[in-house]
């Protein structure tokens, strides 16, 4: 029996629109294409169930028609991961768990079975060094044919934060010159009365000794806003799922959330070719193999460029603001200091310092890091304005509206205008 393929159906249906179809016709229509897609894909699985992920997309997909939005014709190559003899095409969107899933893909194409036994054995030189050449496209892509494509997102509120602490808290002279110089050229007040040389230096990243290491949160969300209303293509961590995968002009077969990565991630490993032995050993692990992997990587990356690091500050100040991160992380406890003498600041080590953050990681106790993070995110947006944060939620409403994420979370805007001073975290940088 001939099993109408993705493109038709989506053609269908953008013609029942073309014809001034009702919503309820388009919404029936949408929802047999999403049937027949979800059939067509899982006709050699041995799950019955069908995960949250293809509900999330045909959200998506109704959204996208009945709302009309359009995202552009296609997907960049660079965003585009494909595994060609399982014709699967990831979307990688960072702060979503990408790096993960650079390692999911690098272990399901690896020709020796013995090598890896869970996707963290895959090192982060392998997923960074290899993963462009290995999986990338070599053609813009619409995703409007027979395979499976899939997307993983995250609430925008949370996945700001998350690039704020881990590309501008930390010492990462990069993205200090790269969103920090930019964010308080255009957003720090009385940066409009310097001298014109300075902001323009600012602005476009010329002068080593501009650093940027303290661009406040406040500055960072207006910045990111900005980028998303005035940018085509805003840098891939401060970017919307609307502009970076399109969703809108590439009607995706599985949209994972990272707060249900137990459930999708799972059957995605499953889908993809992991073996069920690997995906038990990672499942039985998880917490432990994320902490650890979160600690090594935050403090391996600093150390790799000391040299940069030490033209704009002190190895002790920085060190200390690599130990915040991984408090603002809900890694260490905020009361467990990093206590170290002029000795033990000069010799140290990444991976000495590695002992040390596992040894104050294993004295923390769970409960006091979950209120941790909690308290982290209060306070980050609590010294926003408000009308900052209605400027970045406006921004980023399609994201909202497509991805089922609260655009206005009680606990983000039930609040006066004016932000408040951070007292713990936010005032150590």
């Amino acid at each position: 029996m001939h099993t109408p393929t993705r493109f038709n159906e989506i053609e269908n249906i953008r013609e029942a629109i073309s014809h001034s179809a009702t919503s309820e016709e388009v919404f029936q229509r949408l929802q047999n294409a999403s049937s027949n897609i979800s059939k067509f894909h899982d006709r050699n699985d041995d799950r019955t169930y069908e995960p949250d992920g293809y509900k999330a997309a045909a959200l998506a997909r109704r959204l996208c028609l009945e709302k009309r939005l359009d995202h552009g014709t296609f997907v960049p190559v660079a965003r585009m991961h494909y595994i060609p003899h399982r014709n699967i095409t990831f979307c990688s969107m960072a702060k979503t768990g990408s790096t993960f899933w650079g390692r999911v893909f690098v272990m399901a194409t690896e020709q020796d079975p013995n090598k890896y036994s869970q996707p963290y054995d895959v090192s982060l030189s392998e997923v960074y060094g290899g993963i462009g050449k290995r999986f990338t496209l070599n053609t813009n892509v619409t995703l409007n044919h027979d395979h499976f494509s899939f997307m993983f997102v995250r609430n925008p509120y949370s996945r700001i934060l998350s690039a704020y602490v881990d590309k501008l808290v930390p010492p990462n002279p990069t993205f200090w010159r790269y969103f920090g110089l930019k964010a308080i050229a255009q957003f720090r007040e009385g940066m409009d009365k310097a001298p014109k040389s300075t902001r323009k230096e600012a602005k476009h990243n010329n002068d080593t000794t501009l650093v940027g290491h303290d661009v406040t949160f406040a500055e960072f969300v207006r910045f990111v806003t900005d980028a998303e209303l005035h940018q085509e293509s805003p840098n891939p961590h401060i970017s919307s799922v609307k502009k970076h995968c399109r969703p809108c002009s590439s009607f995706f077969t599985f949209i994972g959330k990272l707060e249900n990565i137990a459930e999708d991630g799972s059957y995605i490993m499953n889908k993809i070719g992991i073996s069920k032995k690997a995906i038990t050993a990672l499942e039985t692990n998880i917490s432990n193999l994320t902490k650890d992997d979160a600690i090594t990587d935050s403090i391996r990356g600093p150390f790799g460029w000391k040299k940069d690091v030490l033209k704009h500050m002190s190895w002790d100040k920085a060190l200390q603001r690599l130990w915040l991160k991984l408090q603002m992380r809900g890694l260490i406890e905020k009361d467990i200091k990093l206590e170290l003498s002029d000795q033990q600041i000069m010799s140290m080590t990444s991976d000495r310092l590695i002992d040390i953050a596992r040894e104050a990681h294993a004295r923390s106790d769970p409960g006091k890091l979950k209120q941790q993070s909690k308290a982290v995110q209060k306070e980050a947006f609590a010294s926003v304005p408000l009308k900052d944060l209605t400027a970045f939620r406006d921004a980023f409403k399609d994201d909202f509206t497509l991805l089922g994420y609260d655009p206005s979370p009680q606990e983000i805007f039930n609040r006066n205008e004016n932000p408040v001073e951070p007292k713990v975290y936010f005032n150590k940088l």
